[in-house]
């Protein structure tokens, strides 16, 4: 009894120069079977006619050997090889596993991304923001200026405070002292 090599669905296969020489293939897809089963680690073929090249995936955050199902989870893999196999002829490209070959679309070129424009800021805008900031500065100026002077006016009836309880306590024992010179004179008549 046969059975059927797996699908490989392609949700991007790309192409990008890695510098020193060296093109990095990164594939992303599923694998579809009718089972769920753990495949050997695929090699990528580059076919250029007469010769087949196999290339092994690079290590990399994904199991290198996928799964395998009617509802499989996504795979990632990254082979590197030389520039130099990229010449004049023509590549063929396809994925071999335990189970047969997989053939596979031309890699598309990983194009650098453009940066984001800076988004137009109206003058308008940027005015009233400007002056939202500078009422706030404003106001937390004013509240510090308040804090200051409520700090130090805090500080004036601590010390007040403090002459006062000096004065009681002075005042209290005048108050003792008396009494004991009193009780003294009155026990002495």
């Amino acid at each position: 009894m046969s059975v059927d090599a797996p699908d490989f669905e392609v949700e991007r296969f790309e192409r990008v120069i890695a510098g020193s020489g060296t093109v990095l293939l990164r594939l992303a897809g599923r694998w579809r079977a009718d089972q769920l089963e753990r495949l050997a680690p695929p090699m990528l073929l580059l076919g250029d006619g007469p010769r087949t090249r196999r290339l092994a995936p690079l290590p990399g955050p994904d199991d290198a050997a996928p799964m395998a199902g009617p509802d499989p989870p996504a795979w990632r893999a990254a082979f590197s090889t030389p520039v130099a196999q990229f010449s004049d002829s023509p590549l063929a490209y396809s994925l071999e596993t335990s189970r047969g070959i997989v053939g596979l679309p031309r890699p598309q070129e990983a194009g650098r991304r453009a940066p984001k424009p800076a988004p137009a800021i109206d003058p308008a805008v940027l005015r009233e923001e400007r002056r939202r900031r500078e009422d706030a500065e404003r106001a937390a100026e004013e509240r510090r200026r308040a804090m200051a002077a409520l700090e130090a006016r805090l500080e004036t009836e601590r010390a007040a405070r403090g002459a006062a309880e000096g004065a009681a306590r002075e005042a209290r024992d005048e108050l003792v002292r008396l009494r004991a010179q009193a009780d003294t004179a009155t026990r002495s008549s």
